[in-house]
């Protein structure tokens, strides 16, 4: 049975977060649960992935684990192998990749939506991540597939924890 069209959002959206956070996991960055990860920090990083385009400060991700700020940050390092900064970056950097090959929407509107209120900055954030900007990624895509960045399943936004 095909799921309803109202479903799709909400199936696309625990798709894509299985699928960054496997390959995180496979280039060694990410602990999934059961593998030593305060299940505060599970709370957490759960939080983080359902708002991921929201504005955080390390004090407001300490409150939601109900930790002091040090207590967090310690937690969070043990635990993920990175700051709660970096790993909210390279999140938002993973799912702005993500639309640039799959969505026709601008990169102003992609940065935005991963929650990069300037667009050169996530330009300058993206390139030190990929090694390349997000346009040489969406003409990298265009390239590949014939089209010019452009594709039909995703024509609206994905809510993704991821």
């Amino acid at each position: 049975r095909t799921p309803d069209i109202a479903q799709r959002p909400m199936l696309l959206d625990a798709l894509l977060d299985s699928v960054l956070l496997r390959v995180a996991s496979a280039q060694g960055g990410v602990k999934t649960a059961g593998c030593g990860i305060d299940l505060r920090i599970e709370k957490v990083l759960e939080w983080l992935h359902s708002n991921l385009n929201a504005r955080h400060t390390v004090d407001s991700l300490a409150r939601v684990a109900g930790l002091s700020r040090s207590q967090f940050c310690s937690l969070f390092r043990a635990g993920m192998g990175r700051s709660p900064q970096e790993y909210l970056e390279e999140r938002r950097l993973e799912l702005a990749r993500f639309y640039l090959i799959s969505s026709a929407h601008s990169i102003r509107e992609i940065a935005e939506h991963v929650g990069f209120e300037d667009p050169f900055y996530f330009r300058t954030r993206f390139k030190r991540r990929f090694e390349q900007g997000p346009s040489a990624i969406r003409k990298a895509r265009a390239g590949r597939d014939g089209r010019a960045g452009k594709s039909a399943h995703l024509s609206s936004w994905v809510q993704s924890p991821e």
